[in-house]
């Protein structure tokens, strides 16, 4: 029989032994955020539907001890003892005896063998003590008995949820609310199903629902949060997680959730200090250190962030733990660690194109620029617009002379770009490496059509114009390129070639100097610097810049063909000769 249902269920406890046993994946809050799982330390309060729990407690203690006492009357009909008995047994299954509440049910299915309520608690009792077969028979035995049975579709939904059986959950707590359309519990159970779906318009809606029927439910707000960052709105996922920690400052869920949302709008200070404090509750949380993680990769804090991450991969293995650990290796040196973390990452979500693209970086850096192109593809098959991918498999390309690959790949990127101006730069200079000047001039036009102070335009131009022999014209362009850069060194050594070029030495050395006072290790810099130097007759200045450009560069050739002729003008012919030798491996090293 089912017996009838209140808006407001008494199922505190055992609710919580129950929930927060799946997890809930979330699309990327942020770049470098691949999915997001709800922590496992989500927890409702005490009361699932709210009230006083005080007062519950103290009524369920005088109801048993009516109980008690009603047992021992001599006069007990069988009916009237099977409610007694279920009376107790579900109190001792609100309050998390649920061994005590399976003995003192089979009594009551002994006395009322057909009885789907009985057989349902039951099964929640088994449930609550993880004997699924024993839960199943049970709560497969009352929705049979009654299709419409709350208590059944409850019990059985909740066994389908632990179980992994979303959609069957689903179509249970769907009868759950037909059958009770005032149970707040139930719209918030069905929500919190939905949102381990990802189903999270829907889970709003049953939270919202929630709401409508109980405000001071505190843990819905911190629910609703969660599928609000499902869907990118992160700003109302915010404001939840603010009410949820109105009615508990203690909840590292909220401050992990406001966390990433945080993240996600890029308030980096924010989300530090709201994963400082759920990592203070939690010091062991495997998300809060993760997200911490996270934050300090965005401050370049890598270091720091790898003891995060350290705490984070020792708990649930995750994605975005191993991303963000493989990012804080790969800046701080440890190529191999880094790929070994991507790796991992892909291991356990083979279809996120960010990590191939990481992974891919990871071994560009490492010298083995194949498997970056094989990662690259891997990238591109997942997600066709992955920019990222395109840009730097072109970078590899141009390096290995593969233009006509390089051009593809930027001409895709302008596309998906949506024909922006970097975008035009990037194959400007691609057509310059390729020798296809007017190919780069026409492209870099572009680009400062799209956007006149777009950088690297002018200085790409100067480098066309100079190598055309048109070094009036480069110098006008470097002019343009330094007013919008002006902190740039690379347009002042460049315009100084030119007016090197031109016959104007002092401009050049002008030049030249201001390169390096704005960087002080620019091999090329000394390189040309000492050239000039050295065709004044200042030979010693000359040599102090060719030596300094090759303990800066130990592998540039030319310095030391520049130096060696040096050695040679001033008659040093020994020096010269090594010189000129290192000159010739060198280059032949590298070719």
């Amino acid at each position: 029989m089912t017996r009838n249902v209140m808006s407001r269920l008494s199922f505190s406890r055992v609710g919580v032994l129950m929930l927060f046993t799946g997890t809930i994946l979330f699309p990327s809050m942020a770049h470098s955020i691949t999915e997001f799982a709800a922590p496992s330390i989500l927890a409702p309060p005490n009361e699932l539907d709210p009230g006083d729990a005080v007062s519950e407690m103290l009524g369920d203690a005088r109801t048993l001890d009516f109980i008690e006492r009603a047992l021992g009357a001599s006069s007990l009909t069988p009916d009237y003892e099977a409610e007694l008995r279920l009376m107790r047994g579900s109190i001792l299954l609100d309050s998390g005896a649920c061994a005590a509440a399976v003995i003192e049910l089979d009594m009551v299915d002994e006395l009322t063998p057909v009885d789907d309520e009985v057989l349902a608690k039951r099964g929640l009792a088994y449930l609550c003590l993880d004997q699924y077969e024993a839960a199943g028979i049970d709560l497969n035995n009352a929705v049979a008995l009654d299709g419409e049975s709350f208590w059944g579709r409850f019990g059985r939904g909740w066994l389908y949820f632990r179980v992994g059986r979303l959609d069957a959950a689903e179509r249970d707590f769907n009868v759950v609310v037909r059958v009770a359309p005032q149970s707040v519990l139930g719209y918030w159970v069905r929500g919190y199903v939905r949102l381990t779906q990802r189903k999270y318009q829907n889970a709003i809606v049953d939270f919202d629902k929630t709401l409508q029927l109980s405000t001071g439910f505190s843990s819905v707000y911190m629910l609703r949060a969660y599928a609000l960052l499902g869907i990118g709105q992160s700003e109302r996922a915010v404001s939840d997680f603010d009410t949820a920690l109105t009615f508990d400052i203690t909840e590292p869920g909220s401050y992990i959730g406001r966390g990433f949302a945080h993240l996600k709008l890029g308030k980096i200070d924010n989300a530090q200090e709201d994963f400082s404090f759920a990592v203070n509750l939690e010091p062991r949380s495997a998300l809060a250190q993760e997200g911490l993680g996270l934050v300090l990769n965005e401050r370049g804090e890598f270091e720091s962030a790898l003891v995060s991450f350290a705490v984070a991969v020792a708990g649930t293995p995750r994605v975005d733990s191993h991303f963000g650990r493989g990012v804080a290796r790969m800046e701080t040196g440890d190529i191999e660690g880094a790929v070994e973390d991507f790796e991992e990452a892909l291991r356990i979500n083979p279809y996120y194109a960010g990590t191939y693209v990481n992974l891919g970086i990871a071994q560009s850096r490492g010298g083995d620029e194949e498997l970056a192109l094989i990662s690259y593809a891997a990238a591109l098959a997942i997600d066709p617009r992955e920019k990222t991918a395109f840009y730097n498999r072109s970078l590899i390309y141009r390096r290995q002379g593969l233009h006509n690959k390089a051009i593809e790949d930027l001409t895709e990127l302008i596309r998906l770009s949506s024909y922006s101006s970097e975008s035009y730069v990037d194959r400007c200079i691609a057509y310059y490496d390729m020798g296809n000047n007017l190919g780069a001039l026409s492209d870099c036009d572009t680009a400062l059509t799209i956007d006149p102070n777009v950088h690297r335009a002018h200085g790409m131009r100067g480098l066309v114009f100079s190598r055309m022999n048109d070094f009036e014209q480069a110098i006008t362009e470097f002019n343009e390129e330094i007013s919008v850069r002006p902190g740039h060194p690379a347009a002042y050594r460049e315009r100084g070639l030119a007016y090197d070029q031109i016959g104007d030495i002092e401009k050049a050395l002008a030049d030249v100097d201001t390169a390096l006072k704005l960087d002080t290790k620019y091999a090329l810099a000394y390189i040309d610097r000492g050239n000039i130097l050295r065709r004044k007759g200042e030979m010693i200045q000359a040599l102090a810049d060719f030596t300094t450009a090759i303990n800066l560069e130990p592998m540039a050739a030319h310095a030391y063909q520049n130096r060696g002729e040096l050695y040679r003008d001033i008659g040093d012919m020994n020096k010269a000769e090594a010189d000129f030798m290192m000159a010739v491996y060198l280059s032949s090293e590298l070719h």
